[in-house]
């Protein structure tokens, strides 16, 4: 979704990041729709902790810090903002304590994020 929403200034994703992040978007747009649904966002989020599956409140709870113009599905642009707000949050935080009050929170550490799509 396009929005004029003002968030947080953004980092750019490396030519390399946003291809990494492009190729875990094509894995996990399982139906091709363009868009990630809340069945997509869960089989995602399971991989990303170990083969554990999220709880539903979970993958609400990431959809809607994801879904910019809330319709219920991530879009390309609102995937690709949220890694590269996750990977360049990681980035420059690198010498600050690893926890955080947003890092306990979310379900998905950003460690455990770049880790993985590194590993697709």
């Amino acid at each position: 979704g396009g929005g004029a929403a003002a968030s947080a200034p953004l980092t750019v994703l490396t030519r390399e990041e946003e291809s990494e992040v492009r190729k875990v978007w094509m894995m996990v747009d399982v139906d091709g729709s363009g868009a990630i649904d809340s069945s997509e966002l869960g089989l995602l989020m399971q991989q990303l902790n170990g083969g554990t599956a999220p709880r539903a409140d979970e993958v609400s709870r990431v959809r809607e810090q994801v879904d910019s113009d809330a319709d219920g599905v991530i879009t390309w642009e609102e995937f690709k903002s949220a890694m590269d707000r996750w990977l360049g949050s990681g980035r420059k935080r690198t010498h600050e304590a690893d926890s955080s009050d947003d890092e306990a929170a979310s379900p998905v550490s950003r460690k455990r994020l770049h880790k993985e799509i590194s590993s697709f």
